[in-house]
């Protein structure tokens, strides 16, 4: 009797000091574990986000470009300070009114600073307005542009941030031919002549 007793007021008494530890420690491990998969799925869910803006900020800058190149009649060897070549690209066409436009596309800024810069002029070298001028945000590795058969090329892969593997930094490719067939067309403001001239050196900038 003494022993059944003794044991009944033992269960009553409740857990031992042991037992309380044990409990604990499998407590703290579940809430670590719980901790560790919140953290990792906020992180997830940011990089998801990133590379999602990523995505977009590409095909922004594709569909600007191809626009830009397939709306105009030619690639010229240069405007003003602009000159066609691996950092810039050149495009001269015509607005609805029929006066001519130069769109610019190059490079902006050296290292982690690197972007694209899009330029919008209007009239001649010696009297031009810009009509618009946009830097697209995303922050690049690389930017180059390049001749392609009768088109133009642009080249560009996206500036890896700390911790990022080196394979995320896949270039990008873009490709359009101008309306004219980037042969320069003679026009009411080009001289005889400057068409041929001007495919000349548009081909020593590439070569």
């Amino acid at each position: 009797m003494n022993g059944r007793t003794r044991r009944k007021r033992r269960a009553a008494a409740g857990m031992t000091l042991l037992e309380l530890m044990g409990y604990l420690a499998v407590l703290a491990i579940g809430i670590n574990l719980c901790v560790s998969l919140m953290f990792q799925g906020w992180r997830l869910s940011a990089l998801h986000a990133q590379a999602l803006e990523r995505m977009n900020s590409v095909t922004t800058i594709q569909e600007a470009f191809r626009k830009a190149v397939r709306a105009s009649d030619t690639v010229v060897p240069g405007f003003d300070d602009f000159r066609t070549g691996e950092e810039a690209v050149v495009l001269r066409g015509h607005d609805a009114d029929g006066a001519v436009v130069h769109t610019v596309f190059s490079r902006l800024g050296e290292g982690e600073e690197l972007r694209l810069s899009k330029v919008v002029l209007s009239g001649t070298e010696a009297d031009y307005d810009i009509e618009k001028m946009t830097t697209y945000s995303l922050p690049l590795g690389l930017l180059s542009f390049s001749r392609e058969g009768r088109g133009v090329s642009m080249t560009l892969t996206l500036a890896l941030k700390e911790g990022e593997r080196a394979g995320k930094g896949m270039a990008h490719r873009f490709v359009a031919t101008p309306r004219g067939g980037g042969e320069p067309r003679n026009t009411r403001s080009t001289r005889k002549g400057e068409g041929q001239d001007g495919l000349a050196g548009m081909r020593e900038g590439w070569t």
